[in-house]
């Protein structure tokens, strides 16, 4: 029952679109959102998984990656600019 996962570690949604609704219209919208799976900090920073950038963290990005192949969602990765300016922070993209 219990998760040692926090509000800003990845969440498994594997990738599928939801469709967004008009409250006032109380209709369907011809919008659908895509889930953001992984974002890198959440990943490789101390205050939420605090894996920095190991294979560890490669690795688990690669199965939320897989995970979402299986079940034809889409896998949507947020990589801040400001994680690419040194040798190991590019490694991992």
């Amino acid at each position: 029952m219990g998760s040692s996962l926090t509000s800003a570690a990845p969440a498994a949604r594997i990738g599928n679109k939801a469709p967004l609704d008009d409250l006032q219209q109380r209709r369907p919208l011809r919008l659908r959102e895509r889930p953001l799976i992984v974002m890198e900090c959440s990943v490789i920073a101390e205050r939420s998984l605090g894996l920095g950038y190991s294979d560890e963290a490669l690795a688990l990005m690669q199965r939320y990656r897989d995970t979402c192949r299986r079940f034809s969602g889409d896998f949507t990765l947020l990589w801040h600019n400001s994680h690419l300016e040194s040798e190991s922070e590019t490694r991992l993209c």
